[in-house]
């Protein structure tokens, strides 16, 4: 009786066949039996993914079917108008307003250029020869530098609008007086420490642009970095100057010369003689139309009239330019009491464009563009 209270389905031998042949079945059973189940888990927790997986894929192909509206809040394009400063302020960072740089940036181009600055090739034999000389650059903040990663500081440069680089130096030009040590290295003379001239993150592309740096005082301490040094060779300190063409290189592309930038709307810091004024705010936020220009005259025009695409936005980079009647600054108005918008009687609200912070970095310097979605506002 006690193999069939065991297992009744299983047809019973003598006892000794009993003993040895039910438990053995029993455990065959529970070893089939765990794995079975462990199975179904297995297929469960494979299910589930693959259901997280579809889920997730549908969210996103959702989420980029659904166009972005130009009227986006929370980021880039949220302004505050300051009436007493006549000040247009971003408004999560109070502490940046829109402005620009005071000269056009020094920049890499390309030898060819019409933008490549080309200096006076007896000022390039003096560096040569050891000796002082006076080139046509300008530092954009001469009494105040920045630091980036708590370990270089930096000397924003650049050089005037209508230069070319072969203008003689007066008392109206900018001008730095430059050294050429070790046959490599350019720097400010007129300063205590040593200046070096760098390309900046040593990106050697047209359009990156050039500054004086040095190792700060006290860096920040890391084992997985070097000590950082100010006169260091193999990259983007490393100049060639070239007395036949006027030009100067760097040595690890020769192809590229020192050139003159753009100037474009940007963040600057709020306390800076670079951020901009404006005269006629109050028409601004009385729901009116006011021309993109500062009080000393500089003037925010389109570089191109022609939209550009990046992802699903639309966009038409800023371009700075000083007083000049060839030159029209756009038109804006303030929309929602947040957004500032350019104004065009021939182009629909829907097509608008808004000022826009260059991927919502808010960081000094960081250019403002015009920007707008697929649609105008969210639903």
């Amino acid at each position: 009786m006690k193999g069939h209270q065991i297992f009744t389905a299983v047809p019973l031998a003598d006892e000794s066949e009993t003993k040895d042949s039910v438990p053995f079945i029993q455990a065959a059973r529970s070893d089939h039996g765990l794995l079975n189940r462990k199975a179904h888990v297995s297929y469960l927790l494979i299910i589930t993914l693959v259901c997280i997986l579809i889920s997730a894929s549908y969210k996103a192909l959702k989420v980029e079917k659904e166009p972005y509206a130009t009227l986006t809040p929370g980021g880039g394009r949220d302004w505050s108008l300051d009436l007493d400063a006549k000040t247009i302020v971003s408004k999560h960072h109070p502490e940046l307003a829109l402005g620009s740089l005071h000269l056009n940036p020094l920049v890499l181009t390309s030898r060819g250029d019409e933008n490549a600055l080309k200096f006076n090739p007896k000022e390039l034999e003096k560096l040569e020869k050891g000796v002082i000389a006076d080139l046509p650059l300008g530092l954009q903040f001469p009494s105040n530098f920045d630091t980036f990663d708590q370990t270089w500081d930096y000397l924003l440069t650049g050089t005037q609008e209508n230069s070319n680089g072969q203008s003689d130096v007066t008392d109206d030009t900018p001008s730095l007086e430059l050294e050429y040590i070790d046959d490599n290295f350019l720097l400010l003379h007129h300063l205590d420490q040593q200046w070096v001239l760098d390309v900046s993150f040593w990106k050697f592309d047209k359009g990156n642009t050039v500054n004086f740096v040095k190792a700060t005082d006290n860096p920040r301490k890391s084992w997985l970095k070097p000590k950082p040094e100010t006169l260091l060779y193999g990259g983007g300190r490393d100049w060639q100057l070239n007395p036949d063409d006027g030009t100067i290189s760097p040595k690890n592309k020769p192809d590229l010369v020192l050139g003159k930038g753009e100037r474009n709307l940007c963040l600057i810091p709020i306390n800076s003689d670079a951020v901009w004024k404006f005269d006629d705010l109050d028409t601004l936020k009385n729901n009116g139309v006011m021309k993109l220009e500062s009080s000393s005259g500089s003037k925010a025009l389109k570089k191109t009239e022609n939209e550009n695409y990046f992802q699903q936005w639309r966009y038409i980079s800023s371009i700075v330019h000083e007083e000049s009647g060839e030159h029209e600054a756009v038109q804006v108005k303030y929309v929602d009491d947040n957004y500032v918008e350019l104004y065009d009687d021939k182009v629909p609200e829907e097509k608008s464009l808004v000022l826009d912070v260059s991927f919502w970095n808010m960081v000094p310097y960081m250019p403002v563009n015009y920007v707008g979605g697929w649609k105008y506002r969210e639903n």
